[in-house]
């Protein structure tokens, strides 16, 4: 179990966290490194513009309302990484459908991205 904020340090967790929520070493991943005034996000995906997402490519990101694109919430997003339902890293060569994707963004966007993906509510489009 993690013990204090310095276990934190460059760590992305696999969930969304609420405060006092435990949470243990094992739900956490380090975080690659970040541009300057960026954060790492990893949310809960409903919809993305077809093809697989790999890491490195740059999305939009939109909140979604019966799967229909209605309000931009970020533009350049960079993917660093996807996950498939189960929470496995999709690689390459492999023909999984996106669940999770863990980004890169402006990190005054942070506050608006989550709230969105809490209400499972996030399209991505491919630019």
């Amino acid at each position: 179990m993690v013990q204090g904020a310095g276990d934190f340090t460059r760590k992305t967790t696999f969930t969304t966290l609420e405060p006092g929520d435990l949470v243990y070493e094992n739900e956490l991943a380090n975080t690659p490194a970040l541009d300057p005034g960026y954060s790492c996000v990893t949310i809960k995906v409903n919809a993305t513009t077809p093809g697989q997402l790999f890491p490195g490519d740059q999305v939009d990101i939109h909140a979604a309302n019966g799967g229909q694109q209605t309000l931009p919430l970020a533009a350049d997003a960079e993917v660093l990484v996807n996950y498939d339902s189960a929470g496995n890293i999709i690689g390459p060569d492999a023909r999984k459908v996106t669940s999770s994707v863990e980004l890169m963004v402006s990190q005054d966007l942070v506050p608006g991205i989550m709230a969105t993906s809490k209400a499972g509510q996030i399209y991505l489009a491919r630019r």
